[in-house]
């Protein structure tokens, strides 16, 4: 007897295990990809809401007739997804940092 939770590798299809169809923002997706211009926070939503860790990005067809014809430009890691935020949010307290002591330079100078 067969256990039917079984996956066979050899004769189950790719599409079968493809996160698709869902709803995001009020509209139906098939297969869920983004674009390259899409920002990290919508990627980040897209990923969390269907609780994967990879996001094809794909480029955009040319025309409505093409728009089904995409090319693949990369994958987008959730991992690398969170470092790249992590650094932009480090070099911002970084910033802010630097402005709080220049302005305590400025406003300890302007006393004397």
């Amino acid at each position: 007897m067969r256990d039917s939770g079984f996956v066979d590798e050899n004769t189950c299809l790719v599409s079968s295990v493809c996160t698709r169809g869902m709803t995001y923002r009020g509209r139906e997706r098939g297969l869920l990809t983004c674009y390259p211009n899409t920002s990290l926070a919508v990627a980040k939503e897209l990923m969390e809401a269907k609780g994967i860790k990879q996001l094809p990005v794909v480029k955009r067809g040319g025309d409505r007739n093409r728009e089904r014809k995409r090319r693949i430009a990369g994958l987008l890691h959730y991992d690398a997804l969170w470092h790249c935020l992590r650094k932009e949010i480090n070099h911002r307290k970084e910033v802010n940092r630097n402005r709080r002591e220049n302005h305590l330079a400025v406003e300890t100078a302007n006393r004397h």
